[in-house]
């Protein structure tokens, strides 16, 4: 093009020229640059600030060359003959961004349009259309016919485009891109994903089209232009970025827990790309960067910038009154403006701060924007401000790019932005136009964070920004693009490498990492569904039957959300997502904040919530539960160096100066200026000053006695939760338990309940090499290595996504399993190393911190230890963090103690449930086979992976398949090189081809070996050594050998479902949980649930306290208590119904000779304003039971610790001895014990002082009696070494004991576990086949777990005969109704759990329901009367309810709610002897004597 300073001096279409000059006017200094630099082909980087017309300079040339191809093509013939396809393709990483191109190009063709119009000029025009994820059906159809000239996308678009076999073929013809925002993308997998995207476009057009890459802020620009160029074969160039080889080496170093196995090695495999001389070489060697030239702008854009505070908010109980401070700063600043942009971090705080605005000046002055907010939405926000309608818009980085919202007069940020990068994009969307000062002001909510934004504020006046790093070599997008294309095409191997090796994300792969991936997506490991079918004789790389679908579904870098779409009831508008946790905390109609407006909750769907607009004012803001990124490591030496200045300063300069200086360099406000001071002054009185060279150690004690360990390190949350691991690592080590830590932007806080100095010295001595591998040794059992190991196996497409959301649960589970799988393969599965990777070097930064530790053994980076009575102001943040997290976020900070119960051990879960009988339920399931007939050659295939080697007559046997069939289909596999044959213990077996090299290996390698017979025993009910043996042609005592080192890693066990013979059966695990499962649904299938009086009945019986069942004796007794432990009951119901309904015979004094002998110890509880105490009853020897309670520290002895701490020095002791020491009377003596054992913290070696002084009633009707037994503290029994997992299987077995089903109600019977973490206990007993979960119980839709005895039990009938009445307590807990169970549902009849009413049974129905003590008598099961008539039964119950009353006499008002007032309704009554008393019946106790 030629040089000049107008437009006309580029060479620019006439049409062009003419309608720049006339709507622009003069070119900038970049698109001068840009133009007179640019050639064909030549690709390029443009760097120039916000509104310098950066997009312009690149669109013009591409513009240019459009329309010049389309005028030559005119001329060469009619229109029809034109090329049809996309000439230019647009990326930006935003769907809004997608639309706002597409909005300006559209004007801009029709304004070229015009312009050609007016002048008569020859015009062939423009075309623009969009792609992407929201582009409807139709417009996607249309454009396959007429492609546009433009085509604007994301680069998950892009990927899907080049997958489809149609919308490719547009694609072809594509000469140029453009990728705009390119820094957003280079810097995270969507830019890997676009990287590789480009060079498959290029493969596909047979020419590399022209790339033009345009920000505002990228550095370093080589690096970015490396990443667009790509490479190119040639005199291999040195790499400056070798950083992702050598994470990948550490990474692998970290894998020394696993085992090395399955899979091949890259020199070993056929297809091998020829140009590959060893597996470690890169598929990038021999290649050099493609040229790029880079454009940066000088053009110097203006900030004008202000760091300030809201006015100090005096602190009182309103909580919603710090906002209005806020508010009130946001207004001033607003004051004059047209229009606003307020960015934030969160879109919580988005949410708040946007009804806080609006509820402040009483009208909609302000809307939201974010993410979770429906694009139309969002669409109509940005229109709204663009027009003028909207004053004020509050967004997070959802308007961060380059979105035209037209002028913007100024932009605030709440607190600092991310990164310097993002404050010059947010600044920069206010005075966008060319030339134009950005106003902008960052507020800062608190002081605390008035130094990052200082530094901030600074670096977005310099235009200092971070470096980019650009990842590379990521498996995940690496897999998606291979399904991808072979969902298309077959491939080469070395053509697809050569792709990869184009690609600036790939070049460094190495050739065995690409054939471990190839090796997992061609099906190799059994547990994989097989994506692509890989050839390796032939070296080609075909599709599978599930690649396109795979490819489509699994799209992008991003897993998939568990958010609920939120629609409009009405329209069915979709508004927005929500959290799923949110939504698992609402209800049908709660009413929420969403996009400025309140919504009501009209209905909760599995996939979907529906709501209705409300007026409502107070509506809760939603959350989302997304960590916030943390302060990268540059900006975190930025602010150390920032604040060694300002300390220093504090020495150097006065107040005035000091103050100034801010101001001057860092653009703070006078009183921004002064707290900022302030604060720093006040962390000098109290501490010291943390910097980037000096970390400050900071140790003292809360009011709680909690030692806090704060290390004030400025580095970033990745550096210091990198080092936070490893510190906690040695800490509980130390500590020998769980330690709270939080890392944070500033700083690592521990907090422990004991302290060592010589701990610290220990921390201190951590040096670079132990680190690493103390992080590398806690990451595989951690949460962290969990989660990246999901994201990644759903990303790389091993899980498959859905189309609709998919609950959390569901995704860790299928997560879970397959890490089950793969982690006894170990290295030889490339995931677990990747993921290892993601955790090191991206989640943490191990690197830095290995050099932070050299820093500080070198003296580099200082040390300073600091004890104080009281947090520093910077400690305090932490303090509050550790307050918040112990107030909300209690179950999070004890979910060390969840993980520690699920690690349930088989053997002790044995010991208390037994050996579960399965082998009598497992005949029915003998027949484990696959079931259905073989349909073709693929499902062979996937039979002989999932199952392993097998015969003919094996496979036909198996699967039920005609022989001549399977010998058919073999042949064909055998033809495509996909299975072969060999001889395996004397006999012909086929395998998967893919697993030549391991056959050949076995039986010398124990990897071959597990690999190949794990799937042989999975498949047998039981097995034993000497049929291993024979079956595989190996030595017995190698089978041996290989059997111990099985059972060692959990592979197999004593088989559960036969009998032992002469020789050990085993069998796998794998298969044991398969079969255990199955049963399971055979007995669910076979056990109907049963209605409430069945289950009554069985509890009477189970209990005890059913005719027939009643114990006798002391020794009696103590059954009784050993069914009934741990069930806290009113104490006056123990000795009048609950006992003597189960001992026939039941004396008080057995009570007291149990807890005397030791046998039976009792505990006491009383909650705040109940009335009555309540007491438990444990064996002495059921330690794990009421170890839980004596563990429990929360109820603490503020009154009486005066007596409690002379019964912990005294021992057991007596009350006589007790009152002597205390100086007091007995009698008030006592009245403290009592108190102590309602608090739990003590007891008797009697009952007889409960009997006597703990209730109410006997208090007062009794004389006081001294002596009665001695009395201790409760923890002078407790046993330390009783572990969580013995308490929580004790309290499962003892709840299944007494209650048969456990439900969640059931379980609230007992104070010390809640059912989340029972629930983790019975899952894994489930998986063991000790208890079994459904829907036992009719009336309650709970879940609920039942013994498989119990089941047997329930599918049993009893028959009871109408002799045998029981009166029971509805008090009593062999009554279910009201807990686990509803009552009946029977009008005019109020139920309840009170002492004074009771049920009544016969002939296995309940008969009548008692109330108030016999005032009123109702009857059930109307037709069961006879059952009770009859005079001698009902004369009996009658005693038994006097008896277990304490009645003096019975006094019945009405029957069936009629009073009893006529002579005739009395008639029944009164043949017992009853007496008239005016509308009742009396019946005194002699009258039943006879």
């Amino acid at each position: 093009m030629a040089n000049g300073e107008g437009i006309g001096a580029f060479g620019f279409h006439p049409v062009l020229a003419a309608w720049f000059e006339q709507t622009i006017g003069e070119p900038t200094d970049v698109q001068t640059q840009v133009w007179r630099e640019l050639t064909d082909g030549e690709h390029m980087l443009i760097a120039a600030p916000t509104g310098s017309g950066k997009t312009l300079a690149a669109l013009m040339p591409c513009l240019h060359r459009i329309v010049i191809e389309k005028e030559a093509e005119t001329s060469e013939g009619t229109a029809a003959q034109r090329t049809a396809g996309v000439r230019l393709l647009y990326a930006t990483p935003l769907k809004a961004l997608n639309n706002d191109v597409h909005h300006h190009l559209l004007h801009f063709a029709d304004e070229m349009d015009r312009t050609a119009e007016a002048g008569r000029m020859p015009w062939p025009g423009l075309t623009a259309a969009v792609r992407t994820g929201d582009t409807p059906q139709s417009t996607r159809a249309s454009m396959l016919r007429q492609p546009p000239d433009v085509l604007i996308t994301t680069p998950e678009s892009l990927y899907l485009l080049l997958t489809s076999g149609k919308a490719r073929d547009m694609l072809k013809t594509v000469r140029q891109v453009i990728v705009d925002e390119i820094h957003d993308l280079a810097a995270d997998r969507r830019g890997i994903h676009l990287s590789l995207s480009l060079e498959r476009l290029a493969e596909w057009c047979g020419h590399n089209p022209q790339r033009i890459g345009v920000s505002a802020t990228q550095k370093p620009l080589s690096r970015v232009a490396r990443y667009l160029g790509g490479w190119e074969p040639g005199p291999e160039a040195a790499d400056p970025d070798e950083t992702s080889a050598e994470l990948q080496r550490a990474a692998d170093s970290g894998l020394s827990g696993f085992p090395e196995t399955g899979g091949q090695d890259a020199d070993d495999m056929p297809g091998k790309t020829p140009t590959s001389e060893s597996a470690d070489q890169t598929l990038g060697a021999g290649y050099r960067p493609r040229p790029v030239r880079i454009i940066e702008s000088a053009m110097n854009k203006t900030f004008e910038l202000l760091v300030t505070m809201p006015a100090q908010q005096v602190l009182t109980g309103d909580k919603e009154a710090v906002w209005t401070p806020l508010a009130e700063k946001i207004l001033q600043l607003m004051e004059g403006g047209r229009s606003t942009i307020i960015f934030v971090n969160n879109r919580r705080l988005c949410e708040r701060l946007t009804l806080r605005l609006n509820d402040h000046v009483g009208y909609e002055l302000a809307r939201s924007h974010h993410g979770s907010v429906a694009r139309e939405q969002r669409l109509l926000v940005e229109r709204a401000l663009k027009s003028g309608e909207l004053r004020c818009l509050v967004a997070t980085s959802s308007l961060e790019l380059g979105i035209d919202v037209g002028h913007v007069d100024l932009v605030l940020q709440i607190d600092a932005p991310p990164s310097a990068a993002a404050g010059i994009q947010r600044i920069g969307r206010a005075g966008h136009a060319v030339g134009a000062a950005s106003r902008g002001a960052i507020i800062a909510r608190s002081r605390g964070v008035l130094a990052e934004c200082a530094v901030i504020a600074r670096l977005v006046r310099r235009r200092d920004i971070e470096d980019i790093r650009v990842p590379r070599d990521a498996l995940d997008v690496l897999c998606q693009h291979v399904v991808a294309m072979t969902a298309t095409d077959d491939w080469p191997l070395a053509q697809l490498a050569g792709v990869l090796a184009r690609s600036d994300s790939f070049r460094g792969l190495s050739f065995a990492r690409l054939s471990a991936a190839l090796t997992v997506l061609a099906g190799y490991y059994p547990f994989v569904r097989p994506l692509i079918e890989w050839d390796r004789a032939a070296g080609m790389l075909r599709r599978s039957k599930r690649a396109a679908m795979a490819a489509i579904m699994g799209a992008g870098t991003i897993p998939q959300s568990t958010a609920y779409p939120v629609h409009h009831a009405e329209t069915r508008a979709h508004l927005g997502e929500l959290d799923e946790e949110f939504i698992h905390e609402s209800r049908i109609g709660d009413v929420f904040q969403l996009g400025t407006s309140s919504w009501r909750i009209q209905s909760i769907q599995n996939d979907r919530v529906y709501v209705v607009e409300t007026a409502n004012a107070y509506s809760e803001i939603p959350f989302w539960r997304a960590e916030a990124p943390g302060r990268s490591y540059e900006l975190s030496l930025e602010l150390g160096r920032f604040l060694g200045q300002l300390s220093d300063n504090m020495e150097r300069q006065s107040a005035v100066e000091r103050i100034g200086w801010l101001e001057r360099e860092h653009h703070l406000d006078a009183r921004a200026a002064e707290q900022l001071s302030g604060l720093i002054q006040a962390q000098r009185a109290a501490s010291a000053v943390p910097t980037d060279k000096l970390i400050v150690i900071e140790r003292y004690i809360d009011e709680l006695g909690q030692h806090h360990m704060v290390f004030h390190s400025l580095l970033g949350r990745r550096l210091n939760r990198t080092w936070q691991l490893a510190l906690q690592m040695r800490l509980e080590s130390l500590a020998g338990h769980k330690v709270y830590a939080n890392a944070k932007d500033n700083g690592i806080e521990f907090v422990l309940p004991a302290w060592e100095p010589a701990w610290l010295y220990s921390l201190l001595a951590i040096g670079a090499e132990e680190a690493e591998r103390l992080i590398q040794e806690a990451l595989p059992a951690s949460p962290l290595f969990g989660m990246a190991f999901r994201r990644l196996a759903e990303t790389s497409l091993l899980l498959p996504r859905s189309f609709t959301r998919m609950p959390a649960w569901k995704q860790r589970l299928r997560c879970e399993e397959l890490l089950r799988e793969a982690l006894p393969h170990g290295a030889g599965f490339p995931f677990i190393a990747e993921a290892l990777r993601i955790c090191l070097y991206e989640y943490l930064d191990v690197l830095q911190l290995k050099l932070l530790l050299a820093d500080i053994a070198d003296g580099a980076v200082q040390i300073e230890l600091r004890d104080s009575r009281f947090p520093s102001p910077l400690a305090a943040q932490f303090a509050m963090d550790y307050t918040a997290a112990q107030l909300y976020d209690s179950d999070a900070v004890s979910h060390d103690v969840q993980l520690q119960l699920l690690s349930v051990s088989r053997e002790l879960a044995g010991e208390l449930f037994g050996k579960a009988e399965l082998s009598k339920m497992v005949e029915p399931l003998l027949e484990d086979t696959e079931g259905t007939s073989l349909a073709d050659d693929d499902e062979l295939w996937q039979l002989l992976k999932r199952q392993g080697d097998m015969s003919e007559d094996e496979l036909a046997r198996t699967t039920g398949t005609n022989p001549d069939v399977v010998s058919e289909l073999l042949a064909r596999l055998l033809g495509r090189n996909q299975a072969v044959s060999l001889m395996l213990g004397g006999e012909k077996r086929w395998i998967c081809a893919d697993e030549t090299a391991v056959y050949a290996r076995f039986p010398h390698d124990a990897e071959a070996a597990a690999f190949i017979m794990r799937r042989y025993i999975d498949r047998q009910l039981y097995f034993t050594a000497s049929q291993l043996s024979g079956s595989y042609g190996v030595e017995e005592p190698i089978v041996h050998n290989w059997m111990d080192s099985w059972q060692r890693d959990g592979l197999i066990e004593p088989s559960p479902f036969a009998e032992g013979g002469a020789e050990p059966l085993w069998t796998s695990s794998k298969a044991a949980s398969r079969i255990i499962r199955k049963t399971m649904q055979y007995v669910r299938q076979k056990t109907a649930a049963v209605d409430g009086e069945r289950y009554c009945l069985h509890l009477q019986q189970l209990q005890h306290a059913a005719p027939g069942f009643r114990l006798s004796g002391m020794e009696g007794l103590k059954q009784a208590l050993e069914k009934l432990q741990g069930l806290f009951l009113p104490l006056p119901l123990w000795e009048s119904v609950v006992l003597p309904s189960r001992v026939s015979d039941y004396r008080k004094e057995w009570l007291d000779l149990l807890c005397a002998s030791g046998e039976i110890i009792w505990i006491g509880s009383k909650e705040p304003g109940e009335k009555e105490g309540k007491i438990a009853f444990f064996l002495t020897e059921a330690k794990e039971l009421y170890a839980t309670h004596l563990d429990d520290p929360s109820s603490a002895v503020e009154r009486h610790a005066e007596l409690y701490g002379l019964l912990k020095q005294k021992g057991a002791s007596f009350l006589t001895l007790l009152s002597r020491e205390m100086g007091q009377p007995p009698s008030q003596v006592m009245e403290g014990l009592l108190e102590l054992v309602w608090l739990g913290k003590v007891s008797n070696d009697q009952f007889a002082p409960l009997r006597l002084h703990g209730s109410k009633s006997a208090g007062n009707s009794k004389p006081f009696q001294s002596g009665l037994g001695r009395w201790y503290t409760l923890d002078s029994i407790a046993d330390r070494s009783v572990t969580p997992e013995q308490s929580a299987l004790s309290w499962v077995n003892q709840l299944l004991k007494t209650h048969a089903v456990l439900s969640k109600e059931v379980a609230a019977l007992q104070p010390y576990f809640a059912w989340e973490k029972l629930l983790d206990v019975l899952k894994q007993l489930e998986h063991w086949g000790m208890v079994t979960r459904g829907l036992w119980l009719k009336g309650s839709a709970s879940l609920q777990f039942a013994a498989p005895e119990t089941l047997t039990a329930f599918r049993q009938s009893v028959v009871e005969t109408g002799e045998n009445v029981t009166l029971l307590c509805a008090a009593d807990p062999a009554n279910p109704y009201g807990v686990s169970i509803d009552w009946p549902k029977t009008s005019g009849i109020s139920f309840a759990r009170k002492p004074g009413n009771y049920l009544v049974f016969a002939g296995g129905r309940s008969v009548l329901w008692i109330e108030n003590n016999g005032r009123r008598f109702y009857t059930l099961n109307r037709g069961s009367s006879e059952l009770w008539r009859n005079p001698a039964v009902f004369k009996q119950m009658l005693k038994t309810l006097l008896q277990m009353g304490s009645l003096r006499k019975l006094v019945i008002d009405s029957w069936d709610g009629q009073k009893l007032e006529h002579e005739t309704d009395a008639k029944w009554l009164l043949q017992f002897g009853g007496e008239r008393d005016r509308s009742s019946v009396v019946i005194w106790p002699s009258s039943l004597k006879t």
